[in-house]
């Protein structure tokens, strides 16, 4: 997390002295459909659909001006939540929520193989 910071923080004061080309930044939020499958105790599987709150943001540098090679950082976080409530017998029933949150930092290196003629 730490170093994702620190790439950051230089090339919003470095981007012009370092680089061949300026950084592209990127953010994009999403929602979706997920799916949770528990094991109960018979050995009977059950399946619970949740939803589902995605975001990320990023920045592209690229290291050369023919912008093939590139490095990627990115931070990305979900956020999803399941809720059921399972009927056991006639009086007793069975409720649970799920809540789950991540924050995920990557950064990698991108090579792009394209040539003039296929653009």
């Amino acid at each position: 997390m730490k170093c994702i910071a620190i790439i950051l923080l230089y090339l919003i004061f470095n981007t012009e002295q370092c680089f061949c080309q300026p950084p592209s930044w990127f953010a994009g939020a999403g929602a979706g459909v997920t799916q949770l499958h528990t094991k109960e105790s018979i050995g009977k599987v059950s399946t619970t659909s949740g939803q589902m709150a995605m975001v990320m943001a990023g920045v592209d540098i690229p290291l050369h001006g023919n912008l093939r090679p590139t490095v990627r950082a990115t931070i990305s976080g979900y956020s999803a939540s399941f809720h059921t409530v399972k009927i056991l017998v006639s009086d007793l029933s069975q409720s649970y929520t799920i809540n789950i949150n991540s924050i995920t930092p990557e950064l990698s290196f991108l090579y792009n193989i394209v040539n003039k003629k296929l653009k």
